[in-house]
């Protein structure tokens, strides 16, 4: 299998800093091409939020490149990536995000800010898929259909669960911007997980809540599903088109996404 990645990012029509730091690595391994993909929306009401996510796609790209290759090393797989390596990867993965959590806390107190991140990040290897998540960028998987793979952690997505709130109430409620945890803030955190299979002709798209703020139903399907392209080039144009128009609907926030393309 073959993946094509494009990458785009934009400040927006407001701010005068681009909080948001993105990753994409690859590299060919015996279980074949592997990557890493992540957005990091430093929080925008707080403070030095690009100092927050900026850390955290460092740490990514350091665990790819240095914990990722021990973790993948040994003996061969017969199929794919076993169970056991499978967890291994998770765990490491896990205790990372801990780390950063913790680290960028402890550095917020000490320089007297306010400190946080989103975090979302897909790796694919051997047509196995591991998401990481916290807060409210988003993954979705782009097959016919789109799908959201994560979950808000919002306010309003936990009134909307529990049936206080709708959809349609939610975009203009006062607090749809309040998140339940960061990467930062709280002591502890608990980051979402989600693990399945890809496949040619699949997809992913990675975003901050910019990207899809201005989105009306059925936008994305018309762009990512049904607008099937084969070169990077005319996958960042698309990406590019996509972001030109939510500006256009004066949306304030940065706005960053990178989509992925199994051929």
């Amino acid at each position: 299998m073959k993946l094509l990645s494009a990458v785009c990012s934009d400040r927006g029509i407001k701010k005068k800093i681009n909080q948001d730091s993105l990753l994409v690595r690859s590299a060919m391994t015996k279980e074949g091409e592997i990557l890493l993909a992540a957005v990091c929306d430093g929080m925008g009401g707080l403070e030095k939020g690009e100092v927050a996510s900026g850390e955290v796609i460092r740490a990514l790209e350091r665990w790819f490149e240095e914990t990722l290759p021990l973790l993948l090393s040994g003996e061969q797989e017969k199929k794919g990536v076993g169970e056991r390596r499978k967890r291994a990867i998770a765990k490491s993965l896990e205790s990372l995000i801990q780390e950063e959590n913790q680290m960028i806390s402890v550095y917020g107190k000490e320089k007297n800010l306010l400190l946080g991140t989103t975090v979302s990040a897909v790796l694919l290897i051997a047509g196995w898929y591991l998401i990481v998540h916290v807060g409210d960028s988003r993954v979705y998987g782009l097959t016919e259909d789109v799908q959201q793979l994560t979950k808000d952690q919002t306010y309003v997505q936990r009134e909307i669960d529990a049936g206080r709130l709708t959809k349609e109430q939610a975009r203009q409620h006062p607090r749809r911007n309040v998140l339940l945890q960061c990467v930062g803030v709280q002591e502890k955190i608990t980051p979402e997980w989600k693990s399945g299979v890809y496949y040619p002709g699949m997809g992913f798209l990675i975003c901050s809540d910019g990207f899809c703020n201005q989105l009306l139903d059925g936008e994305l399907e018309e762009r990512f599903c049904r607008n099937y392209l084969r070169a990077e080039w005319e996958m960042e144009e698309n990406l590019k088109e996509v972001m030109e128009q939510n500006k256009r609907r004066m949306e304030t926030d940065n706005l960053s996404a990178i989509w992925i393309s199994v051929q």
